[in-house]
């Protein structure tokens, strides 16, 4: 059977670098996945193309490594899911996480399933079962918490935020037909995976939640952090949201070395149309930066590598595995100490290691820095920005680490 992406998979097929790392050879990629099942190359991606799902090959990885942690969304809890999976999940203290939204939703399903592994579990008090809490309001982390949380959930009201623009430009309620072609027109700007969240109901933005607290426990403890779902919303929302993370970790590493000698960089004026209402900069100071297109000059020689992955698991089965690093959390740390931005090194100035797709004038390999105008989200300080949400909700990511599938490289797609 010739196996396929999934609809967040996709975007691995497109060859093009965001400033972030070098592409690794077919060879070396198969030669290393020899020596160690688990490789994934530093701060890229290893996605693994859709397959029909075998649950005793999923069983055995799931209990390959007793240290990884898993947090499950409610999709994955089901009557689908083996016997012998739960009873891996379920046979060490700490290892399932469920998060308060994803546990909000599950009470009812307990009551109708009490039965079911994890209810008795639940009913019983297993010290497998844990819950990872919310940062409280007013409390470390809520603030950084709640910026994430607005840049994820904004892809859910892209639909209705571009409605809301036609009332406001023609004074009255689309048509029927003119709602059809809002829906097109919102996915030639942004994209089918865009188009496909915004057009769903957000419930409790239940997925948004798990995935930023799966990712923040797994930077702040180091510990193998995995989601579990079969739902392809939290796959998506997964990817983006460490993409986002990744982009602005190596924001704040151009920062340091740009604070410690700007002359390393050629800098120009930022186009005009990004200074005027509504472009992200409010500063005629703002600068566009040349820089390397891997940025691999700016990371640090010495880090501390934690794997963190996405397991979609129904009828189908796909896994997205992330190499990161645990000096990403600095990145949670400032942005929860400035209200969004990524660096505290330049004065109230912000930094971005890539402002695409917006216009530099310079290509894609430019950083930016300056004061920039910011909305503010939730309510305890954090604040977004135009490039955040243009790169939130634009489906324009740009991946420097292509892993091959066994059928065919992406070198050979894309010459």
């Amino acid at each position: 059977m010739k196996r396929g992406f999934s609809r967040t998979g996709q975007v691995f097929k497109r060859w093009r670098g965001d400033g972030g790392s070098r592409p690794v050879s077919a060879e070396e990629v198969e030669k290393r996945l020899a020596e160690a099942p688990g490789y994934v190359p530093r701060l890229a991606w290893r996605p693994q193309p859709r397959q029909i799902t075998d649950w005793p090959l999923i069983t055995e990885a799931l209990a390959s490594d007793r240290n990884m942690v898993f947090f499950c969304d409610n999709s994955f809890i089901s009557d689908t899911t083996p016997q012998e999976v739960w009873e891996v999940l379920l046979s060490t203290p700490g290892r399932f996480v469920l998060t308060p939204r994803v546990m909000a939703e599950l009470r009812p399903w307990i009551l109708r399933n009490p039965g079911h592994p994890l209810a008795v579990a639940i009913r019983d008090g297993n010290p497998a079962v844990i819950e990872y809490a919310e940062p409280d309001v007013g409390g470390d982390g809520r603030v950084v918490f709640d910026y994430y949380m607005a840049l994820l959930s904004i892809r859910r009201r892209a639909h209705q935020i571009n409605e809301a623009m036609f009332v406001t430009q023609n004074g009255r309620a689309p048509t029927d037909d003119e709602k059809r072609q809002l829906a097109v027109d919102l996915q030639r700007e942004l994209g089918p995976r865009a188009l496909l969240l915004a057009t769903k109901d957000p419930g409790m933005y239940t997925d948004e939640a798990l995935v930023y607290l799966a990712v923040e426990h797994a930077l702040k403890t180091g510990v193998e952090t995995v989601v579990l779902t079969s739902d392809a919303d939290v796959e998506e929302q997964f990817f983006k949201l460490l993409w986002l993370l990744n982009t602005h970790y190596r924001g704040f590493l151009l920062a340091k070395r740009f604070a410690e000698d700007q002359s390393e960089y050629e800098t120009y004026p930022v186009p005009p149309e990004l200074l005027e209402e509504p472009g992200p900069f409010d500063d005629p100071n703002a600068l566009i930066i040349e820089r390397h297109p891997d940025l691999l000059e700016i990371l640090p020689e010495q880090y501390h590598f934690v794997g963190i992955s996405c397991i979609n698991a129904g009828v189908y089965y796909t896994h997205l595995a992330f190499g990161a690093e645990t000096e990403m959390a600095q990145v949670l740390s400032v942005k929860d100490a400035t209200g969004g931005l990524s660096t505290e090194e330049l004065e109230g100035r912000n930094m971005y290691a890539s402002i695409h797709p917006l216009p530099t004038g310079r290509g894609h390999d430019c950083g930016a820095v300056g004061f920039d105008r910011r909305k503010p989200v939730g309510v305890d300080g954090a604040s977004v920005t135009l490039i955040d949400i243009t790169q939130a909700l634009t489906s324009s990511e740009q991946i420097a680490h292509i892993i091959p599938s066994q059928e065919q490289s992406c070198e050979a797609e894309h010459p």
